[in-house]
């Protein structure tokens, strides 16, 4: 019973994630300034965090890595997954934080109840124009999947 209901949850949270996925590919949009500069997010994250896991857990991964070389993106992809687990590890429950590197700054936010997301942007695009999409997005995912199937997840 227990391994037929996470098969169910796992089949869940797989068609949430090819959902969340295309909007989430929508959401990643190009930001242009005034300027004609083009401001980029290279990445977007949805996790859950808690006490009950060492790590924050993935639950739905976007990232727009057309900027990077072909030979490149495996490990750009592989680098915002370990910058959003690491900054994610390191915000409070119902912290926002934009933490730069190399670049490109991460910005988290950890809700109350544990969901979590980031926002992965070069250095030009305005942290609160990030911080407005990650909460909605993080408000869509509870909207879609509701708290009881993120919340109790632990896979990826």
């Amino acid at each position: 019973k227990v391994i037929r209901g996470l098969c169910l949850l796992l089949c869940v949270v797989a068609v949430g994630i090819e959902t969340t996925t295309t909007e989430l590919a929508l959401r990643i949009h190009t930001y242009h300034h005034h300027h004609h500069h083009t401001m980029k997010v290279v990445g977007l994250a949805v996790c859950r965090t808690g006490a009950d896991l060492n790590e924050p857990l993935p639950l739905s991964i976007n990232n727009d890595l057309s900027s990077f070389g072909y030979f490149q993106r495996p490990s750009v992809k592989e680098m915002l997954l370990f910058l959003t687990k690491t900054f994610l590890k390191r915000t409070e429950p119902g912290q926002r934080q934009s933490v730069e590197h190399e670049g490109y700054v991460v910005h988290c936010y950890v809700r109350t109840d544990g969901l979590a997301g980031t926002v992965t942007t070069d250095v030009e695009y305005p942290a609160r124009v990030a911080f407005v999409m990650l909460g909605q997005v993080l408000e869509d995912y509870t909207q879609q999947y509701g708290s009881d199937a993120w919340s109790v997840c632990t896979t990826p």
